[in-house]
């Protein structure tokens, strides 16, 4: 049992070393520091394919007659019309990862690749709330990757009553919604006290109407500071705007949603309002022993996902013993696991250490704790992890005979991967 608890200790020394929480300053924030901020060449320049995630195909078989196929997340429509095949198809639409440079969302395969179609075809894309968080529905449009890993733009038909964007093609691809406004929010869930950067992108070449022939997408570029009117800030908290960039700070308890907008007057003489919706929340992890009181911890150090397993802590005083510490070894979309030497519990506070392994008798075996981790991951909400656990039996460090009830939940952000 030492050793287990030793080996515990020492993870939670060098996790505690090697996670710290990333700055998230406007100058260190990874949305400019991995993207080039000037435009690329005018023919776009080639990125990588989009990985297949783990969300499950969509698939049928259309003829000569006509059909239609839906994503297996309804985000994704084709409509083939009657004449379009000359034979039977095996189709299907398989989600990506989007490496549009102003990609919006998730991409979308459509297979058999490079299918050629003798009338065109049309794909739509739906859109919802968080979709339009930051842009407005002129701003949005739909781009296929070509086989030089170019992302190229297509006219679309957006409806906003129905809330969806159509193209018309010919052929098979990988594609993608994209943004060219957009309000972006790097953390549009901000934890209490805490802070985001905020950032104007403006691709002012997409303002004309897209050819029938196609553009090719470009980089994301910072709006022109002089096109920037006005920043406002409807709810609590502070906004810090300087030009295309703004910091927004969260008061220092959970208060309604704020609300940040920013209106931009560029050269092709129109005006646009954009709208980004903020959530406050707290960052918590809480433990209780035996039924008793709670023990919240809101200083919580971002989870990190290393090896298969989910790593969380609190940040705990110099000097004081006050530490709870979680490991799950579980998908990284999350999953419920029983307790063992991966999905376990370090709790030290008022001189209890308490772990996941105990002894039915001074004399008798190091077992294993009865109890579980459950580990949430929303995929709509991919900043933050939730979840909760039990442990029966937790034994006491230096007490074989005497075992404790832990109880407890988490509500913790992620750490950039």
């Amino acid at each position: 049992m030492h050793r287990q608890l030793l080996t515990l200790c020492c993870m939670v020394l060098l996790f505690a070393a090697c996670h710290k929480p990333a700055s998230l300053k406007p100058e260190k924030s990874p949305i400019l520091k991995d993207q080039k901020m000037s435009a690329l060449s005018e023919e776009g320049d080639p990125v990588p394919e989009g990985t297949p995630d783990d969300t499950p195909i969509a698939q049928t078989t259309i003829g000569s007659a006509g059909g239609e196929l839906t994503s297996t997340d309804g985000k994704v429509k084709v409509t083939i019309p009657a004449g379009a095949l000359t034979t039977s198809q095996h189709i299907s639409i398989q989600r990506i990862t989007n490496t549009n440079p102003m990609g919006a969302n998730k991409g979308y395969r459509l297979l058999p690749h490079g299918l050629q179609f003798t009338q065109p075809v049309s794909v739509s894309f739906s859109y919802d709330e968080k979709t339009m968080n930051g842009t407005i529905p002129e701003a949005l449009g739909i781009a296929f990757q070509n086989d030089e890993g170019i992302w190229w733009a297509l006219p679309v038909v957006t409806d906003t009553a129905a809330k969806k964007v159509t193209v018309s093609t010919t052929h098979f691809s990988d594609w993608s919604l994209f943004k060219t406004l957009e309000l972006l929010v790097y953390l549009p869930k901000v934890p209490v006290s805490g802070s985001t950067p905020m950032y104007v992108f403006c691709n002012e070449d997409f303002f004309e109407p897209i050819p029938s022939t196609g553009k090719a997408i470009l980089q994301k570029r910072l709006a022109a500071e002089p096109y920037i009117v006005e920043w406002l800030l409807m709810g609590n908290g502070d906004l810090s705007p300087y030009g295309a960039e703004a910091v927004y700070t969260a008061a220092d308890h959970v208060t309604p949603p704020a609300t940040v907008s920013v209106e931009l007057n560029p050269d092709n003489g129109k005006r646009y309002i954009l709208m980004a919706r903020i959530e406050i929340v707290q960052i918590i992890m809480q433990v209780r022993i035996d039924g008793g009181e709670w023990y919240n911890y809101p200083n919580v150090r971002p989870a990190s996902y290393i090896d298969g397993a989910w790593f969380m802590q609190n940040v705990s005083r110099p000097g004081v013993r006050d530490l709870l510490y979680i490991t799950a070894k579980v998908p990284r979309n999350g999953g419920k696991a029983p307790l063992s030497d991966f999905n376990s519990v370090l709790f030290d506070k008022l001189g209890l250490k308490l772990g996941i392994y105990y002894k039915e008798t001074e004399l008798g075996p190091t077992l294993t704790s009865p109890g579980f981790i459950e580990v949430s991951a929303n995929e709509e909400d991919d900043q933050y992890i939730f979840g909760r656990f039990e442990v029966e039996k937790a034994g006491e460090a230096y007490n074989f005979t005497s075992t404790h009830k832990l109880e407890g939940f988490f509500y913790v952000m992620k750490a950039s991967q």
